[in-house]
C-alpha cells in the first residue's frame, strides 16, 4: 500500500490485494479517503472506511429467497406458498399477472418492485395453469396463457430493459406439467410451454 497526502481533509491511496503466497491479485489505484466530519466529538474513526462485515455463510444461506419478486395471483395457493417458505423470504414485493396486460405495465411494475426492494435476489413465478380442457373456452385459454407463458414473456422483457444484472435465483413454480409421481391423472400442455420459456430465458441469460 503507498500513500500520498492530497489535503488535511483527504488521502489517496494505491492499494494491492494479494494471495497467501504474496502474488498480487488485483491492485487499486487512485482509492481516495476523505476525512470523517466531526460529529458530537466523534474521533472513532477520524476518515471514511470500508470495514469487513460479517455474512452467513454459504450453507446457513442456502434455501434462502432474499429480496424476492412474488409473481402471484392472490388466491388461496399463493397465501399458502407464502407461509409455507416463511423465514426465507426477505422482503417481498408482489406482482398479479391478472392486473398487467401489456409490456408498458410490466415495466412500470417490475422498475417499481425493483426500487421498492432495492435489488432482486429471487423471481418465484407462480403463474400455474388449471384448466378444464373439456369446458375451457377460447377466452379462458387466451386469460390462461396471459397469465402464465405471456407473462413470463413480458417480464423477461422488463428485466431485460431495466438492465437487471444482479445475481437473481429464477424460480417457476408448476402444477401438472410433466408426469412426477406417474401417479398424475392430468397434465396441463400449456403448463409445459411455461415451464419451456422459464428454461429458455434461464440459458440466455446466464445471471
Amino acid at each position: 500500500t503507498s500513500i500520498a497526502e492530497v489535503s488535511v481533509d483527504s488521502k489517496v491511496y494505491t492499494l494491492a490485494l494479494t494471495d497467501k503466497d504474496g502474488k498480487v491479485v488485483a491492485a487499486v489505484k487512485d482509492y481516495f479517503v476523505k476525512k470523517v466530519h466531526r460529529l458530537n466529538n466523534y474521533t472513532e474513526y477520524p476518515y471514511y472506511t470500508m470495514q469487513w462485515q460479517k455474512t452467513e455463510t454459504a450453507a446457513a444461506n442456502d434455501g434462502k429467497l432474499g429480496r424476492t419478486l412474488l409473481v402471484a395471483e392472490q388466491d388461496g395457493f399463493s397465501a399458502r406458498l407464502q407461509e409455507a417458505l416463511t423465514g426465507r423470504f426477505g422482503k417481498v414485493a408482489t406482482l398479479q399477472p391478472s392486473r398487467l396486460h401489456s409490456e408498458e405495465d410490466y415495466l412500470n411494475a417490475v422498475r417499481a418492485a425493483r426500487e421498492s426492494l432495492g435489488a432482486f435476489d429471487s423471481i418465484l413465478c407462480c403463474n400455474t395453469v388449471e384448466m378444464d380442457g373439456a369446458k375451457a373456452t377460447v377466452s379462458e385459454f387466451n386469460q390462461l396463457y396471459e397469465q402464465s407463458a405471456g407473462s413470463l414473456f413480458l417480464l423477461s422483457k422488463a428485466l431485460m430493459k431495466l438492465g437487471v444484472k444482479e445475481k437473481v435465483k429464477f424460480l417457476l413454480e408448476t402444477r401438472n406439467a410433466a408426469i412426477v409421481s406417474k401417479t398424475e391423472t392430468v397434465i396441463q400442455p400449456l403448463n409445459g410451454a411455461y415451464m419451456g420459456l422459464g428454461r429458455c430465458i434461464e440459458q440466455e441469460f446466464a445471471n
